[in-house]
């Protein structure tokens, strides 16, 4: 009998530990269903296709098109957003425009011509590069309160993210101008690039790491991280990568490598880790098996959500006499092409994701 009853008292307090440890609740004693992921944030971004005059704006969620405009003429070179996503920047057919992104209504207009856009941190300026006259624009007004124009080409420059001060780099000349609009004097001055042998080196592109600390040049024969106050050489990698793309965690940048069909150089992604300083190869061309060889990861530009999750990649250039072109979603955590879009019609230049979250009912 004591045997029987020790054996009930030690089934009622092994169900009592059972119940407390398993509750989830103080209310009710239940066990927990599996913890879920959270929810994919949605986006919108803008895809250009620039043959028709058509702008198509895509869900980075459902990957389905939410809008389309048709532009009189070629759309833009480049757009890009305020940190709140209500303002969209745009730069093309000769003028600089500002519109509110959700009504499409016109802020300010201005002319000018340029392929490259950047934003400052503190949103009053708009650097236009990627054309013989650098301009930088005072927002919203666009007024110009730099210009230079001395006959050189100034190709794809950034703003650095916390401080009023550009980068960049010059077509042909082995230097980066540097623009300091700290205060209401702006100063620029040229910086020689040289390799860690001495040699001098020439970039395309220049960006600033997400937490200011780095510059990095590409486009040349090598890529450089230089330090962003003394601009030392820290680190060089060969061969030379085009620009650049920072992922939102500020610590990963990620390289395109488009396919070039004549010296056999084949299309992929590289992400150099700023921590680890390794540059490591995350995409290649099969780990898209496309149904038409026009389809093939050939990667010409790429944007990320804010969250970081997901980079959306423009690929399929090879396709672009034949109006092919393809939007990879890849995953940035399992680096796995999650999905892939295929507009109706041709490729884009660019790609430009708007920040703002997309919320219900919207």
């Amino acid at each position: 009998m004591k045997n029987r009853i020790g054996f009930l008292i030690g089934i009622y307090l092994a169900a009592l530990l059972l119940g407390i440890t398993a509750g989830c609740t103080k209310e009710k004693c239940v066990v927990c269903p599996p913890e879920q992921p959270p929810a994919e944030k949605e986006y919108y971004f803008l895809y250009s296709y620039g043959f028709n005059n058509w702008v198509y704006t895509y869900s980075t969620k459902t990957g389905q098109i939410i809008d389309s405009v048709k532009y009189p003429g070629y759309p833009f070179w480049d757009v890009r957003f305020s940190k709140d996503g209500k303002y969209a920047y745009y730069a093309g057919g000769g003028s600089i425009w500002i519109t509110d992104f959700a009504t499409g209504d016109t802020v300010a207009i201005t002319e000018g011509y340029g392929g490259w856009l950047s934003l400052s941190s503190d949103g009053r300026y708009l650097l236009l590069s990627g054309a013989r006259v650098l301009k930088l624009l005072e927002i919203p007004s666009l007024n110009v309160v730099y210009q230079k124009d001395d006959g050189r080409l100034w190709l794809n420059g950034a703003v650095h993210p916390s401080k009023n001060v550009a980068y960049v780099p010059i077509k042909g000349v082995d230097s980066l101008l540097m623009i300091d609009f700290r205060t209401s004097t702006i100063r620029d001055f040229a910086v020689p690039l040289f390799r860690s042998d001495g040699t001098l080196v020439r970039a395309t592109n220049a960006v600033v790491s997400k937490d200011g600390r780095t510059v990095i040049i590409s486009g040349g024969i090598r890529v450089q991280l230089r330090d962003a106050e003394t601009f030392q050489l820290l680190r060089e990698y060969y061969p030379g990568r085009n620009t650049a793309y920072p992922h939102p965690d500020g610590v990963r940048v990620f390289f395109l490598q488009e396919k070039d069909f004549t010296i056999g150089q084949p299309a992929e992604v590289w992400e150099l880790n700023l921590r680890t300083l390794l540059m490591t190869r995350v995409l290649g061309g099969e780990d898209f098996i496309a149904y038409s060889p026009y389809f093939a990861l050939t990667p010409t530009d790429m944007d990320f959500t804010p969250d970081g999750k997901y980079a959306f990649i423009i690929s399929g250039v090879a396709g672009q006499e034949f109006g092919a072109g393809t939007i990879l979603k890849l995953d940035c955590s399992t680096y796995k092409i999650v999905d892939a879009i295929y507009p109706s019609l041709g490729i884009s230049n660019w790609i430009r994701i708007n920040p703002r979250e997309v919320k219900g009912g919207e």
